[in-house]
């Protein structure tokens, strides 16, 4: 497994840039998690400098780096001082170099899908007195780079930096890119399906009830329904229902409302024969196998009403297991 640290800049006392009330230590912590839920999906593993809002050394953060003893270390910042857009930086120095060129590069090509690029490619380096002239390039063992997200007191990029959906897209980029450096899968992250809710019908349990234009007995009367007839149920209106009902719906007091939440089963014997009344006195309309799956109307007695060809029919509920 390949290991990666990444350095949220600045932190705790040092605030880092500022720009349209935003502090960029702060964006820097937010992203580089968003980073790590990233990379960590893609099997990549990782370890940040600091997770919360704590102050923490140049020297510290180096040290942490080389102990890890990670493939590739990433310092996340956002950039102030007059201009717009991402760059990154690498060691001018070979072969360390070029491996940072490389994944500079790749990150670069993503991130210039959502946010513009400085210089021709946004890929830099910098040279100082000692060498490269950033400590965290120059100290570090493992490839380094430096990430500038955009400029936080830039009107058009703190558009960008104040929206948690795009921090979330830039992690995104930076994630392919680092994935494609060491040439193993990016994960993407695929929601749940969220559940729908459950279908709610409902039998009317008494001999007349009406249907009204709104919640309340003071709404004019549209129709009526007789004991047994089955309802769907849109939504609950304090003591009312709203149901589907003709062209337009209407209201029903709820007390007079047996709710059947929508259910189904599977049959558990070799073959279950499927009658058209509650009991074994009605004729057989025809069978089910065991496995099959049916969906569940109402229970009557012992047995459950189904959705079964055109018209339904009634099995024995000893032999369906409901799921």
């Amino acid at each position: 497994m390949y290991r990666v640290v990444i350095d949220p800049g600045h932190g705790g006392y040092d605030s880092g840039a500022i720009g349209f009330g935003l502090l960029e230590k702060d964006l820097n912590l937010k992203e580089s998690l968003y980073l790590k839920e990233e990379l960590e999906r893609s099997g990549v593993v990782v370890k940040l400098t600091r997770e919360n809002d704590s102050y923490v050394s140049l020297n510290e953060r180096v040290s942490i780096v080389n102990a890890f003893g990670a493939d590739l270390a990433i310092s996340e910042h956002f950039n102030a001082g007059g201009g717009t857009g991402f760059e990154v930086y690498h060691s001018i120095y070979s072969p360390i170099g070029q491996l940072g060129n490389l994944v500079a590069s790749l990150i670069a090509a993503e991130v210039s899908k959502i946010q513009n690029l400085r210089g021709d490619d946004g890929v830099f380096t910098k040279k100082g007195s000692d060498g490269d002239y950033f400590f965290f390039i120059r100290e570090t063992d493992p490839t380094a780079i430096i990430t500038e997200g955009g400029f936080i007191d830039n009107e058009e990029d703190i558009k960008k930096l104040s929206n948690d959906n795009w921090l979330r897209q830039y992690a995104v980029a930076q994630a392919i890119g680092i994935c494609k450096y060491f040439n193993i899968p990016y994960v993407p992250y695929i929601p749940e399906p969220t559940p729908e809710p459950p279908v709610q019908y409902g039998v009317v349990t008494v001999s007349v009830l009406n249907i009204r234009s709104g919640a309340g007995t003071q709404y004019e009367v549209l129709g009526t329904l007789n004991k047994g007839e089955k309802v769907k149920i849109a939504n609950q209106v304090g003591d009312w229902y709203s149901i589907y009902w003709g062209d337009h719906g209407g209201f029903v007091y709820s007390k007079y409302i047996q709710v059947i939440t929508e259910q189904y089963g599977v049959v558990t014997v070799s073959v279950l024969n499927v009658r058209s009344g509650a009991g074994t006195q009605y004729e057989v309309l025809g069978t089910l196998n065991k496995g099959e799956k049916v969906k569940i109307a109402n229970p009557v007695g012992d047995w459950y009403s189904i959705y079964w060809g055109d018209h339904g029919g009634f099995v024995y509920s000893k032999y369906i297991q409901v799921i």
